[in-house]
Parts: C-alpha cells; sequence; structure tokens
C-alpha cells in the first residue's frame, strides 16, 4: 500500500493532469502512481498501471509464463522445446532457461538490464524470446 496524500498521475492524454484520486499502487514498470480504477494489484504485490506500455509487458510476461510452462513439457522428454521440433535438445536459451536444438537458437547482442549500468552482452536467444526483446529493449 502507498503512503496516505499521495495521488494517482494517470493521464487520459496529452496536456491534461493526472486523475488527482488517493493512490493506491505504484507501477513496477514506469515508476507512477495509480489509483484503483488505473491498474492492477497483482499476486506477490506486482503493481501495474494501464498505461499502455506497462499493460503490454504485464500482458507479454503473463504470456511469456503460460508459454514456457507448455514447452517444459518437450524439455522434460529431452527433445527442443520448440512444439513441432523432435530434435534432441543442445543448448539453454539465455532468457527462458528451456533447452533447444541448434536451429531454433540465434547468438545476438542483447541489453542486460539487471545490471547497473545496463551493458550489451552476448546471448543466445530461442525465436520466441527474440520476437519479445522490441517490447522490452
Amino acid at each position: 500500500m502507498i503512503q496516505a496524500g499521495i495521488r494517482c498521475t494517470f493521464s487520459r492524454g496529452f496536456l491534461r493532469g493526472g486523475c488527482g484520486r488517493d493512490a493506491s499502487g505504484q507501477c513496477v514498470y514506469c515508476g507512477e502512481t495509480f489509483c484503483e480504477d488505473h491498474g492492477v494489484h497483482g499476486e506477490d504485490y506486482l503493481e501495474v498501471c494501464n498505461r499502455p506500455k506497462c499493460r503490454a509487458k504485464l500482458d507479454d510476461v503473463q504470456s511469456h509464463q503460460d508459454w514456457v510452462r507448455r514447452m517444459r513439457v518437450a524439455n522434460d522428454l529431452k527433445i527442443c522445446a520448440i512444439e513441432a521440433c523432435r530434435v534432441s535438445m543442445q543448448h539453454e536459451c539465455s532468457r527462458c532457461r528451456l533447452m533447444f536444438c541448434t536451429v531454433h537458437l540465434t547468438a545476438m547482442e542483447i541489453t542486460e538490464r539487471r545490471t547497473d549500468p545496463p551493458r550489451r552482452v552476448a546471448a543466445v536467444l530461442c525465436d520466441h524470446c527474440a520476437a519479445r526483446r522490441k517490447l522490452w529493449d
């Protein structure tokens, strides 16, 4: 829960002020405060505002977690995590940590934001994680 007296900064457009109601949370993605009508409070204290970029990230995380759960079944059988592929798993994706065959992985440079300051590092990504980079970079 956020301190008393902090106001919702959610705005519905350019040159419009924030909502102004008492804030109930602070977005984990943009850091802005929001009221009960302009954000969601999820499990494990996950707070996300309704700004389009922030909601897109939340939706992406949820669909990605579902995808990883479905693909883990293939890894349990010791094969590549891509649904139609039946080749033995060989390498791990740097992001989702699932195992894939060489064909379904790509070596590339990514921005590692878990370090301070963020830095460019070499990584091996599956096609699924490589496609998600636009939302997160």
